[in-house]
């Protein structure tokens, strides 16, 4: 069984905590492994959990990703970003 975190979500207010959490429901259903902080930490210690846990990719969550409905998922080994949706992440 593979139980490598996919996606960690890093997340700036409780907007995008929510945003977040209803992104990783529905990634979860589809039995996807992601994890996001809990301890409302800084962005800089967000991005240093997500690096220590191993987490494949991170994806930045703030209120322009909120508004735009647009994100970049950033791949922590390549350091490689791509522009998704919402809709894109989840098809």
């Amino acid at each position: 069984m593979n139980d490598k975190i996919v996606y960690y979500f890093v997340t700036m207010g409780s907007d995008a905590k929510l945003f977040s959490l209803e992104l990783m429901k529905e990634l979860r259903d589809r039995g996807i492994i992601c994890e996001t902080d809990f301890l409302n930490r800084s962005v800089k210690s967000q991005m240093k959990e997500a690096n220590k846990i191993g987490a494949e990719n991170v994806i930045v969550i703030g209120e322009n990703e909120i508004k735009d409905r647009k994100f970049r998922i950033k791949n922590m080994k390549e350091s490689a970003e791509i522009d998704a949706t919402p809709e894109s992440l989840l098809s």
